[in-house]
């Protein structure tokens, strides 16, 4: 039976194209990278589906801060310790007094 090779053939494909385009739109939906989601879909079918569905998606990283006094910040100035500027940690704002309510 020479077609059996080739519908086993098929299968196959249809088996990766498919499981593994779905593994993609539910990794990408979870934000978790397509690459994974369309390799656990092709590999395992439904069960890397479900897998995807019990990940953690991932962190998204944010900017990255500066670790020494002087380096410029991507947003304009100079940042300091954790974030706050320079000029703002050698002049704090100063709170204004308010004078009580008088009745």
């Amino acid at each position: 039976m020479p077609g059996v090779g080739a519908a086993f053939f098929l299968i196959f494909l249809l088996w990766i194209g498919i499981w593994g385009g779905i593994g993609a739109a539910v990794a990408s939906s979870r934000g978790i990278g397509t690459g994974m989601g369309f390799a656990l879909g092709a590999a395992l079918g439904l069960i890397g589906i479900v897998i995807l569905l019990f990940m953690k998606p991932r962190a998204v990283p944010g900017p990255a801060g500066p670790s020494t006094y002087g380096v410029p910040s991507a947003y304009g100035g100079h940042v300091g310790h954790a974030g706050v500027s320079l000029l703002q940690e050698l002049h704090p704002p100063r709170r204004e007094r308010v004078p009580p309510l008088s009745t």
